[in-house]
């Protein structure tokens, strides 16, 4: 048994990603909308994924851009903060 079977309980497991938008200290940030607009783009594109039949879903900033290469404090403790809730 291959362990997508065992884990996954699927052969074949369609993974996903759910995008977030960029976060407090990324240059991108809305602080018009704040956190709340972004917890809200994110649960949308999650609810999307999991009703379109997905087996996994992954996270990632993808509209943080620019990439920094030092990501600043509060970016990170917002990461925090969407993983405990």
């Amino acid at each position: 048994m291959s362990w997508t079977k065992e884990i996954l309980k699927t052969e074949k497991p369609i993974i996903a990603m759910c995008h977030l938008r960029a976060l407090p200290g990324d240059p991108g940030f809305d602080k018009a909308a704040g956190m709340e607009w972004v917890l809200k783009k994110a649960r949308e594109d999650l609810l999307a994924l999991q009703e379109g039949g997905v087996d996994v879903v992954m996270f990632s900033n993808e509209f943080s851009l620019p990439y920094l290469t030092k990501v600043k404090t509060e970016t990170v403790a917002q990461w925090q903060e969407l993983l405990v809730s």
